[in-house]
């Protein structure tokens, strides 16, 4: 059957806008039954595009990863929805930061949920992370093709800590003041490059107006920048290896034939003196039927 995607059918009229907008990102059929028409769904829809066409069956079930790369992505897209609905209210002064969260999450309807649900999504976040390193770390999923990806992996753990961290001092309360006071301190220890780098992260010799204006466009641009571009890069380079990986007992078993093998019973060598070979005369065929078929398949040889 031919499955190739037709356009809408309007009587020779220009379709509406919004039907062309519907055919644009719908393009093809819903439910393909074939491998060409599955095939021919993954080129025409973009959200498919980062799905590999085939994948193997062991790891498309649930235990093997645990859905932590897909809660990663749901619980980034939670975090950017509701961080741009607190940009609208919150100001980057240290004079105003907090009475600005104040009056979001007290005067604005929902407003405390959307900074609850913001606040343990970051942390959760960084759970999930963690857990999804340690899983492809011990499936092997770091080992060719796949070394390249997990540095990709390690630069968006990196890209998560450094968002958790910057938006630490967004409030300026007493606590996130004093902590973003200590863990800035605590780079002037490194050698050579440590005051360089402690008067880079607060904008001066103090923490100050400098210190949030910069926490908060890090926060805000460069690092979700960041994130979209190697999560992008991420999944496409998860993509190109055909899906996750799968460990090598799960690929050395599932190459196992099913039911068993048949085993060569032992037996004497040909020509040797008072025994009888398998190529001697009056001498049976390991694989003549009535003698050696039950033996072979049993796993215990019967010696004539």
């Amino acid at each position: 059957m031919n499955s190739q995607p037709a356009a809408p059918d309007t009587g020779g009229r220009p379709a509406p806008f919004w039907r062309r907008l519907v055919h644009a990102v719908r393009h093809g059929l819903v439910l393909p039954r074939t491998d060409q028409e599955r095939k021919r769904a993954v080129v025409a829809w973009f959200a498919l595009h980062f799905r590999p066409v085939r994948l193997p069956t062991r790891s498309l079930t649930w235990t093997h990863t645990f859905g932590l790369g897909g809660s990663a992505l749901v619980l980034v897209l939670l975090l950017t929805g509701t961080g741009a609905l607190m940009m609208f209210g919150y100001e980057p002064a240290p004079g105003n930061a907090y009475r600005s969260i104040e009056r979001f999450q007290d005067g604005t309807r929902f407003g405390g949920l959307v900074r609850g649900v913001h606040h343990w999504s970051a942390n959760l976040l960084i759970l999930v992370v963690v857990l999804h390193l340690l899983r492809v770390f011990f499936t092997g999923g770091f080992h060719a093709p796949r070394q390249f990806n997990w540095v990709i992996g390690l630069g968006l753990l990196v890209c998560v800590l450094a968002s958790n961290f910057t938006g630490y001092l967004l409030p300026w309360d007493q606590l996130s003041y004093w902590a973003i006071t200590i863990s800035t301190g605590m780079l002037s220890y490194i050698p050579l490059a440590g005051d360089w780098l402690q008067r880079a992260a607060r904008g001066g010799d103090e923490i100050g107006q400098a210190t949030l204006i910069i926490f908060y466009s890090l926060h805000t641009t460069f690092i979700p920048v960041a994130l979209v571009v190697l999560a992008g890069f991420h999944f496409w380079r998860v993509r190109k290896a055909r899906g996750v990986v799968v460990p090598r007992a799960c690929r050395r078993l599932s190459r196992r034939p099913a039911g068993p093998r048949p085993i060569r019973p032992p037996g004497p060598a040909a020509g040797s003196s008072g025994r009888r070979g398998w190529g001697s005369p009056g001498s049976r065929s390991p694989n003549s039927p009535g003698s050696w078929s039950r033996a072979r398949w049993t796993g215990s040889p019967r010696i004539p």
